[in-house]
């Protein structure tokens, strides 16, 4: 598995004069700051399109995948 993450990072290319990596088409960049927002946002109310686990356990996990999701752009469910 090692060597195949090797060859798909070695098939991005360094944009030089951006200093911008180009990622392929299907790949969905990290936004931490769209978690932050969302985050904020739902940190005293939570989003109700998710479903409430009720614990603190259970929905601390939740609301931290739910960050990371919308940091990946996908803001379907908002």
């Amino acid at each position: 598995m090692l060597a195949d993450l090797r060859e798909e990072f070695k098939k991005l290319s360094l944009d030089t004069s951006s200093g911008e990596t180009k990622f392929p088409a299907v790949s969905s960049p990290y936004n931490g700051v769209r978690s932050v927002e969302y985050a904020k946002t739902h940190l005293a109310s939570p989003n109700p399109a998710f479903y409430d686990i009720g614990d603190w356990i259970g929905n601390c996990a939740n609301f931290t995948s739910q960050c990371l999701w919308y940091g990946f752009g996908d803001d379907n469910r908002v």
